[in-house]
């Protein structure tokens, strides 16, 4: 349940990388990565 809603308080972050980040086939990697250090820098969460 946890992950569901760290996914949940993740998404619009992913919303966010998708739009900056180019390429296709690692561009799903880099987006998790780049969301994740987003929410990091403005939650605190991890």
């Amino acid at each position: 349940m946890s992950d569901l809603i760290y996914e949940m308080k993740l998404w619009p972050f992913v919303k966010q990388a998708w739009a900056e980040v180019d390429g296709r086939l690692m561009q799903v990697m880099r987006v998790y990565e780049k969301a994740e250090a987003d929410m990091e820098k403005i939650t605190g969460e991890r």
